[in-house]
């Protein structure tokens, strides 16, 4: 056993697979298929890559300072915001200024660097970006009138208890002193948390954890029998419970930066970093997200399967096909109105924010048109929100926006 009861296996071989996506449901969540690779999984220095070695568990970091809009004319602050749709009040930006605080001003500014405390603890594994798989207990109850149910239609609610599954990559050269931005990544259904989008631009300099979706047993609110992410569960989501534990064990291990903890993902797994972003905003517990980048996927906003949020503000970066009949298109649409509302922003939603000329282009690179991607003008700076509509209705086609996009968006909230 490791510390704190991790258990962990490691992958002897060493592969990259190729990038591939699963479908899509009527309801948007993906299934027999992942985004990607990440890379191959290796035993941690000193271990050798048999299947009984164990290891101690890890932790991650970021960096800091602040950019402009890129051309945006700059962004506006807004006083406070009205209330979110989960009812928690109005929420206000009054400790933000255009262009962000620096380390020597503010203190516990969303700009400044924020080290965990695991910052000067020894690397759990060896840095590289390969990624090696990790478990961790995790126990609950469900409401009894919980969402999730199996394909026969019965309930599953109650208590509950998992061994989850997650997948950590270091940056070549990990330095246990210097906080790291922190991703958290979430691939499709019958998928694993190896099989994630590479982030091609920035592994280099950020901490990877990929998550592995919870076994088929625990039901689901829209797709029972497909290994999905608990997505679409309300608050009894095993995903929440998941990811506050893991990012408890994580801080305790290694170094990264708590005011960068980032959530990506693609179809269910896109579903559950809206969802996450949504919950943890702004947390106060140690478990806070600063932003998301989503590739299908989206927010519900069904009573049954809608997630409380914070009500405060988070960055967000969302690619969708605009022809998509599914649930990710509305889905989508709601997570970008209800973060531009919490964000400050002078426009409704992204199609109002086009009437009103409020876009510009945020070029991604990696030989895409500069429209190819929009950012929100007058929005919290702190807090951008870029909408990436494509015109096709394939999954598998958004994959060359993906990767360049998602490590443009991250480069961005480092020095944010």
């Amino acid at each position: 056993m490791g510390r704190n009861g991790i258990r962990v296996g490691f992958l002897a071989a060493s592969s990259v697979l190729a990038l591939s996506c699963g479908q899509t449901s009527s309801n948007g969540d993906a299934h027999g298929g992942a985004p990607g690779s990440a890379g191959s999984t290796t035993a941690a220095a000193g271990h050798s890559a048999g299947g009984g070695d164990r290891a101690d568990p890890p932790s991650s970091g970021g960096s800091a300072g602040s950019v402009d809009e890129g051309g945006s004319g700059g962004g506006i602050l807004v006083g406070g915001t009205g209330a979110d749709d989960s009812s928690n009040g109005g929420s206000t930006n009054a400790g933000s200024t255009n262009g962000g605080s620096t380390n020597g001003g503010s203190t516990n500014a969303i700009s400044d660097v924020k080290p965990s405390p695991g910052c000067g603890q020894p690397a759990p594994q060896a840095g590289g970006g390969d990624l090696v798989m990790y478990t961790l207990h995790t126990e609950g109850v469900k409401d009894p009138n919980c969402a999730d149910k199996l394909e026969n239609g019965t309930p599953v609610c109650g208590p509950w208890s998992l061994e989850r599954e997650y997948y950590l990559g270091l940056p070549p050269n990990y330095d246990p002193s210097k906080p790291y931005p922190l991703v958290i990544q979430a691939p499709g259904c019958s998928s694993d948390g190896k099989s994630v989008y590479p982030l091609t631009g920035v592994s280099d300099t950020v901490i990877r954890v990929g998550l592995t979706p919870p076994p088929i047993s625990i039901g689901h609110g829209t797709n029972p029998g497909q290994h999905c992410f608990d997505d679409k569960e309300g608050d009894d989501s095993v995903d929440f419970v998941f990811y506050e534990k893991l990012l408890d064990t994580l801080k305790s291990a290694l170094c990264y930066d708590e005011n960068r903890v980032y959530v990506s993902g693609d179809s269910s797994g896109a579903w559950l970093a809206n969802e996450l972003a949504c919950k943890y905003a702004g947390d106060t517990q140690g478990h806070a997200v600063r932003a998301l980048a989503v590739n299908e996927g989206g927010l519900p906003n069904q009573a049954e399967f809608a997630p409380t949020c914070s009500g405060k503000p988070v960055a967000g970066m969302w690619i969708y096909q605009i022809t998509d009949v599914g649930a990710s298109y509305p889905g989508n649409k709601y997570a970008i109105a209800r973060a531009m509302k919490t964000n400050s922003c002078a426009s409704l939603d992204f199609d109002d924010a086009r009437v009103k000329g409020k876009l510009i282009n945020f070029p991604i690179g990696g030989g895409r048109a500069d429209d190819t991607c929009s950012l929100i003008k007058e929005c919290d700076p702190l807090y951008p929100l870029v909408v990436c509509q494509l015109p096709m209705f394939a999954q598998a086609g958004s994959q060359a926006v993906v990767n360049p996009a998602f490590a443009t968006f991250f480069k961005t909230l480092a020095a944010r």
